[in-house]
């Protein structure tokens, strides 16, 4: 004779205990969702919140990144300046009558030391062993889609039109247009610190921005992907609790007595 409450009882543990399983798993790791037949949906945009959380902590740290090489570059570019100061106030005292020839001479021999110390600046100034006076323009991946560019000017002698520039002469003719050529080359070193200043600014602002949009996405994803992954005790002790434990005891005696009949006590 077939024992049906037997099988009945046994299917039934059988649930329970599957039921079980997954619920210990959740507990366990302390999410709801451990695999994507749980939630399909509920895991896809989970997934997608915590890449995106990522992708921003990837961007702000390229911003960082890319601060520390402005940083870097705007000491060699304090450091040109001070070159620059120091060749003006030569060719202002070579533009002088008072000075001999002679005198120029050992001017001119200052001067064009410091022109050799720009080129020098230029090519110690690097950062992650890239040089920051390549005259290339570097594009920086700060977001979605959008790029800070940033110009690493060149600016040695060749580059601020002093290579040819002297201050010999019987006259102060020559220290008087190299004046004017240091004039320039002063400008041109203000104004790519300007520029540097600029995308300093500017990437402060996107690491700001970032934060906000990082706090937002985490905000995002609790709900998403921790509150609604979770699972609570209570709801683990509701699924085995004592109504289920009943059932234990059932499929516990029928393995070890298939023959018998077994009658779930309600109690």
């Amino acid at each position: 004779r077939t024992n049906t409450l037997s099988f009945s009882a046994l299917r039934y543990s059988n649930i329970h205990y599957n039921n079980l399983a997954r619920n210990v798993e959740r507990l366990s790791s302390g999410y709801r969702i451990t695999s994507a037949s749980d939630d399909p949906s509920g895991l896809a945009v989970a997934s997608y919140l915590n890449s995106e959380i990522y992708s921003v902590r990837r961007h702000i740290r390229n911003s960082e990144d890319a601060l520390s090489m402005l940083q870097t570059r705007g000491g060699s570019l304090n450091s040109i300046s001070e070159v620059l100061i120091r060749m003006k106030e030569l060719a202002e005292q070579a533009s002088t009558e008072s000075y001999t020839e002679v005198q120029r001479k050992i001017m001119n021999d200052e001067f064009n030391q410091l022109k050799e110390q720009l080129g020098m600046i230029n090519g110690m100034a690097r950062h992650n062993n890239n040089s920051l006076f390549s005259g290339n323009t570097v594009d920086i991946n700060a977001g979605q889609d959008s790029d800070i560019g940033i110009s690493l000017t060149m600016a040695d002698a060749a580059a601020f039109g002093l290579a040819g520039v002297t201050l010999e002469g019987s006259n102060g003719d020559n220290a008087k247009a190299a004046l004017k050529a240091i004039g320039s080359a002063i400008e041109q070193n203000s104004a790519m610190a300007a520029q540097d200043g600029a995308a300093i600014k500017r990437l402060e602002d996107n690491i700001e921005s970032s934060l906000i949009r990082a706090e937002n996405l985490l905000a995002a994803t609790l709900p998403a992907s921790w509150r609604a992954q979770s699972i609570g005790v209570k709801q683990f002790w509701r699924t085995c609790g004592k109504p289920q434990s009943l059932w234990w005891r059932a499929a516990y005696s029928i393995q070890r007595f298939p023959g018998m009949t077994v009658y779930p006590s309600s109690r």
